[in-house]
């Protein structure tokens, strides 16, 4: 699977949101990838396996998870 379609599959899904975006689906390509050994003669770079998709769709919906505080006013403020 390539960074292409990861990133189209997240978006069919509905990971992508405003804390969530295409710069995410990128980074968490590069950050489930496996080291290799021969990263030059060979295309692999640009596909990653079944395991790794696996975890960079874990990232994808983590990062689409987290909650959103913009609206919260913080406990010491009101004491003060």
């Amino acid at each position: 699977m390539s960074k292409e379609d990861l990133k189209e599959v997240a978006d069919k899904v509905g990971l992508f949101n405003d804390l969530c975006g295409e710069r995410e689906a990128k980074l968490a390509f590069n950050l489930s990838k496996s080291p290799m050994v021969d990263e030059v003669s060979t295309d692999s770079t640009l596909k990653i396996k079944y395991v790794e998709f696996l975890e960079a769709f874990a990232r994808i919906a983590e990062k689409s998870a987290l909650p959103r505080f913009t609206n919260v006013i913080s406990p010491l403020v009101l004491i003060y």
